[in-house]
């Protein structure tokens, strides 16, 4: 009983404190407290329940001593309590009243993703119509006019939201924007959430190279330790592991009910046949095409497409196409274009090409020592992601273009930029370094319109602390990026 009183007054306070200045009729303006005052009071009245817990735990009674702990350690209630119990509604109040405004920010985003988490434990009340609500206003402006209250965990609900919609390309470029999100911005618990969600659905869809790519970024997980290990076993790129090995980081990584089938698949999995010798002409070039586009994708490396391109290359420079062609012709009595039809082929290799290429690993070998057919098909991947990427870019809004104040629309924009240079990243890595060079300019200035006149700070930071990671450190805007990854922290 003690301790109920004690939550309640304690929240009561700090429900004070965020409607201070002009909420509560004293007609000032409203006031919004700086992002490090945040952090810090919210560390700060966490420490101080714990160490009180500690030092009266002689003379508290039990119910005052529980009080002091679940105030100290909300999250050990949340995580190893109200979420695994998957009950409805419990989570959320949960976190509306131990993470208000003034203390820990994003009070609502924070609710309603552990909310969903709950309920996607077990599978309840998971209806359109149910969760509705949860949806509704949920990346918006506070009432401050700035988006300080909008985080990681806010917008993996959005995510967690489109995917129980069915938008899964849209979750998943949410879900990867918010697993890249400083740390400054970003709780634990959602990053790995999304990571999580990532690596689960990649998995399900078979996209093992995708499993790898993830396995290679974001939070230090267990999940993400053995997964990696799990999917480069299926697709060959590291020999067979030892299958004590593969148990072993099974058994410390966490949903371990949820990946037992991706470990028997993994310890399944046996080497995959090495390329037979390739015979010599258009039969040789036939036969291997046909042997890599029968392997599971992400299985033949960027060395195996190299080789189909070269062989291809081979035939196309020897002329023995057009011959082969002509001689169809001839023994059909037909009057089709020889040269028509090899060019209609030739971009059919290219785009067979391109396809391997978009699910292979990336290899010491340099773009100058690959054939020309390899180098089309990378010119156009590249031209069709870059493409895509500038036409985003000038599109965003900069200098003094009108404020919209819709919040969704730019974080959305934001997650398919991300997407598209993670994909130029992941992929092409030697073109990776054009992204600046390219778009690097409308970034920074859509970061600055985002700060100065939509104040959406939280993502203009995330804009500047991107470009940070891609800027030449002697190139002359990388002044003006620090200054205001700094600003917006």
């Amino acid at each position: 009983m003690y301790g109920i009183i004690a939550l309640v007054a304690v929240r009561a306070v700090v429900y004070a404190m965020g409607k201070r200045g002009g909420q509560g009729g004293g007609g000032g303006p409203p006031t919004e407290y700086k992002p490090f005052v945040v952090r810090f009071t919210g560390y700060a009245v966490r420490a101080a329940f714990l160490v009180l817990a500690w030092a009266l735990r002689r003379d508290l009674s039990i119910g005052w001593e529980i009080s002091f702990v679940v105030w100290g350690a909300p999250s050990l209630v949340l995580e190893l309590l109200l979420i695994p119990a998957g009950i409805p509604h419990l989570a959320y109040y949960f976190t509306r009243m131990m993470y208000p405004f003034a203390i820990f920010g994003e009070p609502r985003g924070r609710a309603v993703f552990n909310e969903l988490r709950a309920r996607l434990r077990w599978g309840w009340l998971l209806a359109p119509e149910r969760i509705v609500e949860l949806g509704r206003e949920l990346v918006v402006f506070n009432q401050f006019g700035s988006d300080r209250a909008i985080g990681a965990a806010t917008v993996a609900a959005r995510a967690q939201l489109d995917a129980l919609a069915g938008n899964h390309e849209h979750a998943r470029e949410l879900f990867s924007a918010v697993q890249a999100m400083d740390w400054r911005h970003a709780s634990r618990a959602a990053r790995v959430y999304s990571q999580a969600w990532l690596l689960a659905d990649a998995a399900h869809r078979g996209a093992f190279h995708e499993v790898v790519r993830l396995s290679l970024r974001g939070p230090y997980t267990g999940r993400r330790w053995f997964m990696g290990a799990a999917a480069r076993r299926i697709l060959g790129q590291s020999g067979l592991e030892q299958n004590w090995k593969l148990v072993g980081r099974w058994l410390f990584s966490p949903g371990k009910r949820q990946s037992f089938g991706f470990l028997r698949r993994a310890l399944a999995t046996t080497s995959w046949p090495a390329s037979s010798p390739i015979e010599p002409g258009l039969p040789g070039a036939k036969r291997l095409s046909f042997e890599l586009m029968q392997l599971p994708k992400g299985v033949p490396t960027r060395s195996d497409v190299a080789r189909l391109a070269r062989t291809w290359q081979t035939v196309l420079d020897s002329g023995e196409l057009n011959q082969s062609l002509s001689e169809r012709r001839q023994a059909l009595n037909a009057s089709f274009d020889v040269g028509a039809v090899a060019a209609r082929f030739e971009r059919q290799i290219v785009a067979l090409l391109g396809e391997l290429v978009a699910v292979t690993q990336p290899d010491s070998e340099p773009e100058e020592e690959y054939p020309l057919l390899l180098l089309a098909a990378m010119d156009r991947l590249h031209g069709d992601w870059f493409g895509e990427l500038e036409d985003l870019c000038n599109s965003l809004l900069h200098n003094k273009a009108h404020v919209t104040n819709d919040l969704d629309k730019h974080w959305r924009t934001w997650a398919r930029v991300r997407r598209l240079t993670g994909l130029l990243s992941d992929v092409l890595p030697e073109r990776a370094a054009w992204i600046f060079s390219s778009v690097g300019g409308q970034l920074l200035n859509h970061g600055a319109w985002l700060y100065n006149n939509e104040r959406a700070h939280t993502l203009a930071h995330e804009i500047f602390y991107y470009l940070l990671t891609i800027t030449p450190k002697d190139d002359m805007n990388r002044g003006t990026i620090v200054k205001n990854f700094r600003l917006s922290t």
